[in-house]
C-alpha cells in the first residue's frame, strides 16, 4: 500500500459515508494492512475535513497487522456545508 491513500479510497469513504466505526470500516477495506499502512490511512481522514467524534463508550477490540488493538470507535461524517 503505498504512503498516500489512492483516490478510490476516498471516493468508497465519501460512498460509505457516516460511518459509526471508522477502524472497523478500514479493517474491510485493507484486511491485509500492517499496523503502519492502517495508522496512515486514520491520519489521512483524520486530517480531511470530516466530522469525526467518538461513536461509543465501551472500547472494541480489533486484530490490526495480526495484532490486538483496543481503542474506542470513532465516527466519521461529512462536515455540514455552509
Amino acid at each position: 500500500m503505498p504512503a498516500q491513500p489512492d483516490p478510490a479510497f476516498f471516493a468508497r469513504l465519501e460512498a460509505a459515508l457516516p460511518l459509526d466505526d471508522l477502524l472497523a470500516w478500514i479493517l474491510r477495506e485493507h484486511p491485509e494492512a500492517s499496523e503502519r499502512e492502517v495508522l496512515t490511512l486514520v491520519q489521512k481522514v483524520c486530517e480531511r475535513d470530516y466530522v469525526i467524534r467518538p461513536s461509543a463508550r465501551e472500547e472494541r477490540s480489533y486484530t490490526v497487522g495480526g495484532q490486538p488493538w483496543r481503542t474506542f470507535p470513532q465516527s466519521v461524517a461529512p462536515r455540514a456545508k455552509a
